[in-house]
């Protein structure tokens, strides 16, 4: 917060237009802060592996997206990294052994003994 003294935030913001003012009290409040809570509140009820794989897809859909909606120009570094988050979450997706309770109890007594 001190440095940002130095960059004179009051004369700044005093330049700011109603719009602009409006701009940042919807996408303050309202975008941001309700898009985590809905994000949270789901990721709640799902599986880790699920919470996982979409937490993962966040940075590819956004890459996506700025190539698709705005025209960003995408590298092969960025395009491998999607690559990488593509693979990851076919690995997380793959179908995992479940065990009862009983079945785990067991195996925690065999590594036991």
């Amino acid at each position: 917060m001190i440095p940002a003294l130095f960059e004179q935030p009051n004369y700044s913001l005093s330049i700011i237009g109603w719009n602009e003012w409006l701009a940042l009290i919807w996408y303050g409040p309202f975008v941001t802060a309700l898009a985590f809570i809905f994000w949270y509140a789901g990721i709640k009820r799902c599986h880790v592996s699920t919470a996982a794989a979409l937490s993962g897809m966040m940075p590819f859909s956004a890459l996506l997206l700025s190539v698709w909606l705005l025209g960003e120009q995408a590298g092969w570094q960025q395009w491998l990294g999607g690559l990488l988050v593509i693979l990851g979450m076919v690995l997380i997706g793959r179908e995992q052994p479940s065990f009862t309770r009983r079945e785990l109890a067991d195996r925690e007594l065999l590594i036991q003994k």
